[in-house]
This record gives structure tokens, sequence and C-alpha cells, in this order.
């Protein structure tokens, strides 16, 4: 055996070997080492703690099933389909003195889904980075929105006596 063999052996021992200080699985950040303890995996926390990173969202924000316990609410009945009359994006606007295409205001908002409505009908589908038409995403402030016509329809239809009811009244889980 040369001296040139034996030394790559060593150096490929040594990448092979890790250093005290490196672990096989993930640690905690320290601002969450803090907090009460969990059996969701390191790793998810970490996912979870970094989701709204633009370098990781596009695939948190798809996957949100993957990162938190969610619970599929089914439809009732065929769902109704909008009717499409597709019409191309061709819009700038300026902002900070810079003005922008449409596709620029997608790439700058990490936008990987679009869905613009006009009188009932679908003028502008996109999906971008993977996505598809049955890619599960999650709502944000749009939830929000749709549970509050919600409640107030249920309001008044009386299924909701007052919007001061404890929720447990309704859903006691």
């Amino acid at each position: 055996m040369t001296f040139g063999f034996r030394l790559e052996v060593a150096v490929l021992l040594g990448l092979l070997v890790a250093p005290a200080t490196v672990h096989a699985q993930q640690e905690l950040p320290v601002p969450l080492q803090a907090g009460a303890k969990s059996d969701v995996p390191v790793a998810t926390q970490i996912m979870r703690w970094h989701m709204n990173d633009g370098d990781v969202n596009s695939f948190a924000f798809r996957n949100m099933d993957q990162l938190f316990t969610t619970r599929t609410v089914a439809h009732s009945g065929a769902p109704w389909r909008f009717p499409k009359v597709e019409r191309p994006m061709d819009f700038t606007y300026s902002f900070g003195g810079t003005t922008y295409s449409a596709e620029q205001a997608l790439e700058r908002t990490y936008t990987n889904a679009l869905l613009v409505l006009k009188d009932g009908r679908i003028v502008s589908e996109i999906y971008r980075n993977g996505s598809n038409e049955h890619t599960r995403f999650m709502g944000w402030s749009m939830t929000k929105s749709i549970t509050s016509i919600l409640v107030g329809a249920a309001l008044e239809d009386g299924l909701i006596s007052s919007i001061d009811d404890d929720i447990t009244r309704y859903l006691p889980d």
C-alpha cells in the first residue's frame, strides 16, 4: 500500500466519522428549546419555524397537512365549477420607482398559485413551483373571511343563537 493511498483512505474515513459536535439528528434552535416539550419530530418543528422563509415556503405552504394536524371537511353535493374566460395578465405596476410585469409580481411575492375571478368567471388561473389544480393550499386570511360569512349565515338562519356564544356550545371537541 502506498503512502498516497493510505492518506486517501484516512481522509475518506475522517469524512465518514463525524466530529463529536455533529449529530445525526437535528437539534432545536435555542429559541425553541425554551418552550414546552413536544412529541413532534424535531425536523418538523424546525420546518414550522422556517415555513415562511422564501427558500422553503413554496414547499411548506402546500404541505401544511404534513406540518400540522389537519382535518378534511367534506363538501356537500357536487362541487360547482366556475366557467372560464381566460385572459392574459398583461399589466404592469410601479413600486419604489421600478415598473414590474405581472410575472415579476408573481415572482416577487413567492406566489405558487393565483386564481382571478370576475363576474363569476375564472379570468386567470396560474400554477407555479410544481403546484397544479389539485394542490391543496392553506387559506390564511381567506379562511377567516369565509368563516365569518358562514357564521353570519348560520346566525341569520337561527343555527347560532349569538356570536357571543362559546364555540364549545357548537363544537364540543
